[in-house]
């Protein structure tokens, strides 16, 4: 008899799905003590004169006699003789050990086994920040492949149902994990963004209103004040475009999304300092101009000259659109070309 391994699911003491059923009490109407003996002679001598039908031979009406399973081999032939954790205490990944002379593994558990692997970089990557969570979710996942792939008794479909239910609470736990993660966000593209710019708009209204720095000549700004407004600006554009691509990107969570959860495995604060570097570097380029880039009718590269103000755009679309920005440079980068 299978043992059921469902998360959650309720077994007796020996680890049967059956009920105990109590035995019932035939005499407790009457008040009588039922015996181990049957005190009826009758009856005794009536089941003595009974023949005894082997099982092989057939009934005296005809009918075949009911089977009898003498062999009390499992259902099913093992597979996997054993499901380990790489680490009791700090798991990592599930080990499927193959029974020996083990018969060939099914199509079914082979998806179930590829699914259960697949969940387990999911606990892995997901969750490495809580250890405690982790290790719970190791143990279900643990119970769920055990279930499932162990053993002759194994259960695919009880399987795939407890491994539904984890992916379920995975995204449950995701759905925590954005909130702490917008804060993080939030607040890191505050601090970026606030004092830059400050910074840059500082520079740019005292090179306008002509206060201790030159004002611009017939619309164009001397390359200093250009080079420090932009430097602060674009800086500040690209906090805000990271921080509006996490926000939209994580509006709805399934658990198919939950390995692309943070591109890259970057933390909020990598990120920031990745996307501000690429987007200095994308303003250098579009300063040259090696490139032109253009939002409808404004093209971003006059930035560098009449139109510091669209230093923020530059940041914005780098932190925004990175893979976009990330392409454009590498489509610039000088190549080696073939000798003839």
């Amino acid at each position: 008899m299978s043992k059921d391994h469902r998360i959650g699911g309720d077994s007796n003491a020996n680890g049967s799905n059956e009920e105990t059923k109590e035995p019932i009490n035939i005499f407790a109407a009457s008040g009588e003590r039922p015996s181990s003996h049957n005190t009826d002679n009758n009856a005794d001598e009536e089941e003595d004169t009974k023949p005894v039908m082997d099982a092989t031979q057939g009934s005296s009406s005809g009918e075949e006699p009911p089977y009898v399973n003498n062999d009390h081999t499992a259902k099913n032939p093992a597979v996997y003789e054993a499901v380990e954790l790489d680490d009791d205490n700090h798991p990592e990944m599930l080990i499927f050990r193959r029974e020996k002379n083990g018969s060939t593994e099914p199509q079914r558990m082979k998806d179930l086994r590829k699914a259960i692997s697949s969940v387990s970089r999911v606990i892995k990557i997901f969750m490495a920040d809580d250890p405690v969570e982790k290790k719970k979710m190791f143990y279900r996942l643990h119970l769920t492949a055990d279930t499932g792939c162990r053993g002759p008794n194994y259960n695919i479909d009880d399987g795939w149902s407890n491994l539904e239910e984890i992916q379920q609470r995975l995204t449950d736990y995701g759905i925590k994990v954005r909130s702490t993660w917008f804060q993080r966000y939030s607040k890191t593209a505050l601090r970026v963004f606030i004092p830059f710019f400050i910074a840059g708009g500082l520079v740019y209204e005292m090179s306008i209103n002509a206060w201790l720095l030159p004002a611009p000549h017939n619309g164009v700004f001397i390359p200093p004040i250009t080079l420090a407004v932009a430097l602060c600006w674009i800086i500040a554009g690209s906090a805000f475009g990271v921080w509006l691509e996490f926000v939209l990107r994580v509006q709805t969570i399934t658990f198919e999304q939950l390995l692309y959860f943070d591109p890259g495995r970057w933390s909020p604060n990598e990120r920031f300092c990745l996307a501000s570097g690429v987007a200095l570097a994308f303003g250098f380029f579009l300063a040259l101009p090696a490139v032109q880039i253009g939002i409808g009718p404004l093209l971003l590269n006059q930035f560098a000259d009449s139109k510091p103000i669209y230093s923020i755009a530059v940041g914005v679309i780098t932190g925004f659109s990175f893979p976009y920005v990330r392409d454009i440079l590498y489509n610039i980068r000088p190549v080696e070309k073939p000798k003839p």
